[in-house]
């Protein structure tokens, strides 16, 4: 008879059925059929139900009604408690009571006694099934939930609005827990939308798809499953919406990024009658406001960048609020949230101020505001006053916003040099400080809290730290991981970044694209720490072999794994491959990508501009255009960056030819047009643009644009000061650069001088051999501590030597060599010979050489033994020369090349061994120039040599019979031994009478 329950009856003469036996059952439990309404029904001492609802005898003292009796199992909090109800009234099977012992032992966390009394019914109805299916979706056994369901189905039994809601219930929770999959763009929760869609068809086929509650509830499962469209198609047939609809899918196009539809529907329902917006609503509004800010570019308005249009939109919507904000948390910390992404962080504050209540999610909301908005400082207040006013204790989104703000200010600060490591000693001590405050509050277990901290020590330098906060996890996330990665990178650590990568990738974590940008960006670290070394078979190609193949071996992985059509991961390989000198790879990297986009372009651009190949990056900006792609501001420092390096090549040429001019001013005029077009795009604001385009002016030599460019900056950094500076430096106006660096000095406001300001001014110094000046930048330099000690111990000791201060030379010398505790690099060991060969200090040059080699710290290069060979030349050190030429290569592994032998033919020159300087001269390793055989034909004339003089002289010819210094010396050489010229005296000559033309033409 229960099977067949459902079987032929509709819902509706089900639901009749069951209220008219529980009428007759009411009367018989009274006694009578003919009870008046109102009159209580209770049981004596005598009497109970039996399984079918008929009464028997009880030994019992109480009398109870029924409805008080469910009543009180109702209240019941406990297991005890409902044990102790039912003993006193008997556990015999009225259909009623075992209903409501099943909801409540689910209640009390009793889910085999709730199935235990489930079991034992003789009789059950639909309230009865709904009971436990309801009682396993609760405990979180979703799909036992969905078995009895089945099985409920299987019994005959026609399910109600309570059962579907029910199993909705449970497929809601098992989609929770399900990852999703990329279809056609969006990700989908397809195992269960599949059940969504069985569950839809199933209703379809009874009279409960126009219930309002099934269809709100239908539709909020389609949403979870990432169908909106699904959920819209049940949503606009629901007649009679309810309020809880419409934040459904109001609150489902928000959170799927879709926030002008969510708003759009926000518009609709306060226009539809009955549609009221109730705080949920607000909340789902507000929050589709804050993604449509999350992708709105900020624009500048009274000197600070907002959201603007989203901004307005947010403020429309807190006006709609009312006086409702102050009673709802939940909706003033979204209101916060969403003023935070416009970047209004003062409409925030006036919000967080007129909250009559405040907890520490609406605190948080407004630290994370501060922290988002690039506001650290003030978030950092917000923090102490929340501790010290309010004596609120922070939950672990605190601590983790807290530390974010820790982690930016520590990424600004200058590090110190501390043990050998670049530390932000400030911030290292503000988040040591709270790290230990969080330990006391039990929040350093939380894995969320520990990945940041673990963020926070490596941007503060300190991964000593940093690893022993991950070695204490318990468990690791990719997070984790990433942030070990990212941590070793960002702290010059390219091979233990590596290190880590491959070790999480060991422990067996699955891999997103953000695991692979460190890795990568820690090769292209290592790249530009390796030199370049010639790629086999074209060794015009320079390549950082090392890192390339380390590079390599990421890609080959992200391959695999499907993350390299990731536009990020794409533009980190672009820039991998092109540090590690592989443009090739960078092109198909590039050119496989399907999507790209503005930054993937630009990438490629710079790329190729930084490479060298700034007409192919030109052609390529000309194409992103052509294609549809709007160039941002960084596309046009690329394709500016691409013009001087173009108009720069010629730079090394102290005298231009007239191709190379005219190949200047085709890529001044090119750089002039991006100028203009970057201007009508309003990028020519853009500090960035502007310090490039003071970089391709003067590149161009075009100083009066590169000075015009510079004076229009409303704002300017260090970086357009040293451009300006570089600029006029290399221009050859040395003096205006040293004006400009003076100005900079007396500005009462940053930017102050860094090292590469310092450089162009010593420099400039140095061409114009300004001891005082520079004496001055000197004692600057001391002042400011700058980082690249090195490169600036360089410069001055070229200045000093230029100076011929070889003391204060000596000075920097020592100074640079204790502060780094290091082997010092061999070009300052190069530039202290060089003064000293300058200065004519040969004596100084060789005890230099012996220092420098003494413990083979440093090996010396080609220039050294120039130098070297250089000193002995002037000195007439003739055996020492042989012996340092001989000792290259021996000793150094080093061959000698045309002007190390140059430097020996002129000592033997100068030693009257004008033979023996012959000899070198014709056993040279390398094919010499016509320098060389200029140097034997000097010693010739100098020591009256004519017969070796001929012969260097017919040597110069051979390589070159239009070099007019030949004929000039030859002439010389013949004046010296008082021997008339062959054009008059031909019997002296053995030349043809070509070589005599040109000499007459030349003489």
């Amino acid at each position: 008879m229960v099977a067949s329950a459902g079987k032929g009856i509709s819902l509706r003469d089900v639901s009749l059925r069951e209220n008219n036996s529980n009428a007759l059952s009411e009367r018989r439990r009274c006694g009578s059929t003919n009870s008046q309404p109102g009159e209580t029904c209770s049981f004596d001492d005598h009497r109970a139900f039996n399984s079918n609802g008929n009464l028997k005898r009880k030994d019992s003292t109480t009398r109870r009604s029924i409805p008080a009796l469910l009543a009180t199992l109702k209240s019941c909090s406990s297991k005890e408690e409902l044990e102790q109800v039912l003993a006193k009234c008997g556990r015999d099977g009225n259909v009623f009571l075992a209903n409501t012992s099943i909801d409540m032992y689910a209640r009390c966390g009793s889910l085999d006694e709730a199935r235990r009394v489930f079991d034992d019914m003789e009789q059950r109805t639909v309230v009865s099934w709904n009971a436990i299916i309801k009682a396993y979706s609760r405990s979180g056994e979703k799909d036992l939930a969905l078995k009895l369901f089945s099985t409920m189905l299987d019994q005959g039994f026609q399910p109600d609005a309570r059962t579907f809601v029910a199993v909705l219930g449970a497929c809601a929770g098992l989609a929770a827990g399900e990852d999703g999959r990329e279809l056609a763009g969006k990700m989908v929760k397809v195992v269960s939308l599949e059940r969504a869609m069985a569950f839809h068809s199933e209703l379809s086929r009874s009279d409960l798809e126009s219930n309002r509650f099934l269809a709100s509830t239908l539709l909020d499962f389609y949403v979870k499953c990432g169908s909106l469209e699904d959920a819209r198609r049940v949503f606009d047939r629901i007649q009679d919406r309810s309020v809880s609809s419409w934040n459904v899918m109001i609150l489902g196009y928000a959170e799927s990024d879709q926030g002008e539809v969510a708003l759009e529907l926000f518009s609709r329902m306060q226009r539809t009658r009955g549609g009221e917006p109730d705080a949920r609503t607000f909340l789902a509004a507000a929050i589709a406001c804050t993604s449509l800010a999350a992708r709105e570019s900020a624009k500048l308005l009274q000197g600070k960048l907002v959201k603007v249009v989203s901004l307005e939109r947010g403020m429309v919507l807190h006006k709609l609020l009312g006086g409702n904000l102050p009673a709802n948390l939940f909706v003033g910390s979204t209101l916060i949230t969403l003023y935070a992404k416009c970047r209004s962080m003062v409409d925030a504050s006036r919000v967080f101020e007129k909250m009559r209540e405040r907890d520490v999610v609406l605190w948080t909301a407004l630290l994370l505001g501060f922290v988002e908005s690039k506001e650290d400082e003030a978030a950092l207040e917000v923090f102490s006053r929340m501790l010290q006013v309010e004596s609120l204790a922070p939950d672990s989104r605190t601590i983790v916003a807290v530390l974010r703000a820790c982690s930016s200010l520590a990424a600004k600060e200058e590090s110190q040099r501390l043990q050998g490591r670049d530390l932000k000693v400030r911030w290292l001590e503000t988040g040591m400080a709270l790290h230990a405050m969080l330990a006391e509050l039990g929040h350093s277990t939380n894995i969320f809290v520990a990945n940041t901290l673990v963020d926070m020590y490596a941007k503060c330098g300190s991964m000593d730290n940093a690893r022993l906060v991950f070695d204490s996890m318990q468990r690791h996330s990719v997070v984790s991981w990433t942030a070990m990665v990212s941590g070793y990178m960002e702290n010059h650590e390219g091979g233990l970044s590596l290190k880590y990568f491959e070790a999480m990738l060991a422990e067996g974590f699955a891999t997103d694209a953000q695991a692979y940008l460190p890795a990568l960006m820690a090769c292209t670290s290592l790249a530009e720490k390796e030199e370049p070394a010639g790629f086999p078979g074209d060794g015009t190609i320079l390549v950082k072999v090392l890192s390339l193949e380390r590079g390599m071996a990421v890609h080959s992985r992200a391959r695999r794994s499907g993350d390299d059509s990731n536009s990020f991961v794409a533009t980190s390989l672009i820039n991998m491959y092109a540090k590690c000198g592989s443009l090739g790879d960078a092109e198909r990297v590039f050119f496989v990508t399907r999507h790209r986009s503005s930054v993937l372009w630009t990438s490629m651009i710079m790329a190729l501009a930084e490479g060298g190949e700034g007409k192919m990056a030109l052609d390529l900006f000309q194409r992103m255009q052509d294609e549809g792609v709007e160039p941002d501001s960084r596309a046009f420092i690329a394709a500016l960056s691409a013009c001087s390096g173009l108009a720069s090549k010629g730079e090394k040429t102290k005298k231009l030819t007239g191709q190379q001019q005219q190949q200047q001013q085709r890529w001044l005029e090119t750089g002039m047009e991006l100028h203009s077009r970057a201007a009508k795009l309003g990028f020519e604001a853009d500090i960035f643009v502007a310090n490039t385009l003071v970089d391709m002016y003067s590149k161009c030599k075009c100083m009066y644009m590169a000075r015009w460019v510079f004076e229009g900056m409303q704002q300017r950094s260090i970086v357009s000061w040293n451009a300006i500076i570089s600029g006029y430096v290399e221009a050859g106006e040395s003096h205006t650069a040293l004006e400009l660096f003076q100005r900079l000095q007396q500005q009462q406001e940053d930017p102050a001088p860094n090292a590469q300001t310092f450089l162009p001014a010593l420099k400039a110094c140095t061409i114009l051999a300004l001891l005082e000046v520079g004496r001055k930048i000197h004692a600057s330099i001391r002042e400011a501590g700058p980082s690249d000690c090195v490169l600036l111990a360089n410069a001055l000791i070229v200045f000093y030597g230029k100076c011929g201060s070889m003391a204060e030379a000596e000075e920097v010398f020592a100074s640079i060599q204790r502060q780094q505790h290091l082997v010092l690099p061999v070009i300052i060991w190069n530039n202290l010979l060089a003064g000293y060969s300058q200065c004519g200090d040969s004596k100084s040059v060789l005890e230099t050489f012996e220092r420098m080699t003494k413990d083979r710290s440093v090996a010396p290069d080609g220039a050294t033994f120039l130098w070297l060979l250089s000193a002995c030349s002037h000195s007439g050190l003739v055996e020492d020369g042989k012996c340092y030429l001989e000792a290259m290569a021996r000793d150094y592994g080093i061959a000698p090349g045309v002007e190390h032998y140059n430097c020996v033919v002129d000592l033997l020159g100068r030693a009257n061994l004008v033979e023996e300087s012959v000899a070198v001269a014709e056993s040279m390793l390398v094919e010499p120039d016509s320098m060389v055989w200029k140097t034997v034909l000097c010693a010739c004339i100098e020591w009256k040599d004519l017969e070796n003089g001929r012969a260097a002289f017919q040597r110069m010819v051979e390589l070159d019979e239009s070099d007019s210094a030949a004929y000039v010396l030859m002439a010389k050489l013949y004046s010296q031994c008082g021997i008339p010229l062959p054009i008059k005296h031909r019997e002296h000559s053995t030349m043809d009478e070509h070589y005599l033309q040109r000499w007459q033409h030349e003489i």
